[in-house]
């Protein structure tokens, strides 16, 4: 649809006007929808009082050139007047040499009062005033156009949708920053809080009981909370007991102590051993969060118990990491026990858990590089893709080694 301009009595109604200047495109696009229409008005009002005023100054520059080429006219034709009566002089009598002398006379007199720019009734008088009235009338309509104090004038309308713009910016960034500062309050308050009561160990249990019940799912195993049930021993000793496989493998089980206290690695392995009598389990972990507990992540004690440290996080959280990989093995382990021993290489199973192991402390070897300083972050990431590959080639093996076997035929 081609552009439409009409002028109707006093109104300009201009449609389908597309416009590609990067100024005036710019400005518009950064006013709020509301503001558009406005400041494209403001902006056809500007441009028309400049190019009116540039107009006046063109016009009056042709009627100056007009008087110069005039002048100049003028100024040829006396000359050559002025050769005629010398050549007359020449020629005639003593009495035509005054006549011409006194029309020359005659005439550079009316042509000083026609030119004269200090005459107000001269052209040049006239016209000069006629600039300096539009000038002034030109110059003071832009002036009121551009005062800043003149809450009518484009300028300051446009200042007004910028303030206005500005002052919706400020405030939605203050009620974000009041969010964010009640927010940090509440954390701070709520760390405080947490710190001072005796339901830490209890919020370690709840999060090691949800992140074992997501890791036993895929597997088909049941994760059952035993901390407040009495075991074989008429004791509570076990938090956590874990079947694996309970629809296809009877009798093996997992036990699992949370432990969110300080306590050496004696007692911890003195509770895995009556934790594992108490819950009937052919394999105990030892779950803590206390960081002096050795220097790997996974301590294996023997061929049936294991301490996984779990490394606390902000807004007490914890790291489980290498209790996923302690699960792993451990699983495989107390199937195991379960295999023929001919149809089984026990070895092999036994070095790959082992490597399992290792490759999981290595998660310490990362937190050393984060400590260490920037320097170091860059191979962060490449070193725990590489343990990730190592890790599931690992498990990958013993899965494929177990597999391979024949189970154990159940006891009458």
């Amino acid at each position: 649809m081609s552009t439409s301009i009409t002028v109707v009595d006093g109104t300009l109604a201009i449609r389908s006007l597309d416009v590609t200047d990067d100024v005036a495109v710019t400005y518009i696009d950064h006013l709020s929808p509301e503001l558009r229409e406005a400041g494209v008005l403001n902006c056809l009002q500007l441009g028309a009082r400049a190019l009116s005023f540039a107009g006046d100054r063109a016009q009056v520059t042709l009627l100056a050139d007009a008087l110069k080429s005039s002048t100049e006219s003028t100024r040829a034709l006396l000359s050559q007047v002025s050769k005629t009566a010398e050549q007359s002089v020449a020629k005639s009598a003593e009495t035509l040499e005054k006549v011409i002398a006194q029309l020359l006379g005659d005439l550079g007199t009316e042509l000083d009062k026609k030119l004269d720019p200090a005459n107000t009734a001269s052209i040049i008088g006239k016209l000069r005033n006629a600039l300096l009235d539009d000038y002034a009338k030109v110059t003071a309509k832009v002036r009121e156009d551009l005062d800043l104090t003149n809450p009518q004038s484009p300028l300051s309308a446009l200042r007004s949708e910028l303030y206005k713009d500005e002052e919706r910016r400020y405030e939605a960034l203050t009620k974000q920053l009041v969010e964010l500062l009640q927010q940090s309050a509440a954390r701070a308050a709520a760390s405080a809080e947490r710190a001072k009561s005796t339901r830490k160990g209890g919020d370690f249990e709840v999060a090691t009981e949800e992140f074992l019940t997501g890791e036993s799912r895929p597997r088909k195993d049941l994760v059952r909370r035993t901390s407040t049930e009495y075991g074989l021993d008429q004791n509570m000793i076990g938090d956590f007991v874990i079947d694996i496989n309970p629809g296809e493998v009877q009798g093996t089980r997992i036990v699992i102590e949370s432990k969110n206290a300080h306590k050496s690695t004696t007692e911890l392995v003195r509770e895995l051993d009556k934790a594992m009598k108490n819950r009937g389990a052919v394999f105990g972990i030892s779950v803590v969060s206390d960081t002096n507990i050795g220097s790997h992540a996974i301590i294996p004690f023997g061929d049936d118990k294991l301490i996984v440290r779990v490394p606390a996080l902000p807004d007490h959280e914890w790291d489980f990491t290498a209790l996923s990989v302690a699960l792993e093995g451990a699983r495989w382990k107390a199937i195991m026990g379960r295999m023929t021993a001919g149809s089984l290489d026990a070895t092999r199973v036994k070095a790959d858990i082992d490597a399992a192991f290792a490759i999981a402390n290595r998660f310490a070897e990362v937190k050393k590089k984060i400590t260490a300083g920037k320097s170091h972050l860059d191979g962060i990431s490449e070193y725990l893709d590489e343990i990730k590959r190592d890790l599931v080639t690992v498990l990958q093996r013993i899965q494929d080694t177990v597999s391979e076997a024949r189970p154990m035929p159940e006891a009458a």
